[in-house]
């Protein structure tokens, strides 16, 4: 019972995260004006950040199906990279592939919204940054 609230909480998460996406993508933008130079609320760094923690968080929900996490603070932490070998890299796969076409799925709701618009580069930062859950579990796991 506990490994499925469990379930239910990392995936509810995931989905929140997903929700949070979509609202922010949609949103009328306006350029906000700092000194001499303008900034559009949205970015490059928004991009990665924001499909980095969707993949993460989906690494979390799909190894809770795998394993289930301990009660325990530290052996939640320690049981995200307490992963077989083979399932971790399948894991890290299956997020990062469905954080970034969730990053396409976006893009294209933009460009059905008057005031937004279809980047085909901001399809590549999303899947950069769903990947980059790759470059991140090695060294949160040295530092764990």
């Amino acid at each position: 019972m506990r490994k499925k609230i469990k379930i239910t909480i990392s995936l509810s998460i995931a989905i929140l995260f997903a929700i949070l996406i979509l609202i922010f993508s949609t949103l009328k933008t306006k350029a906000i004006e700092i000194g001499p130079v303008s900034l559009i609320n949205s970015g490059t760094f928004a991009h990665l950040t924001a499909y980095f923690i969707l993949s993460c968080s989906l690494v979390i929900y799909f190894k809770e199906l795998e394993k289930g996490f301990a009660t325990d603070y530290k052996k939640f932490i320690s049981g995200l990279f307490d992963m077989r070998m083979q399932n971790r890299e399948k894991i890290l796969l299956k997020a990062a592939i469905i954080a970034g076409s969730y990053g396409i799925i976006i893009e294209i709701i933009q460009a059905l919204i008057p005031y937004r618009c279809f980047q085909p580069t901001d399809m590549l930062i999303n899947f950069t940054g769903a990947f980059l859950v790759f470059i991140a579990y090695p060294i949160l796991k040295k530092i764990n």
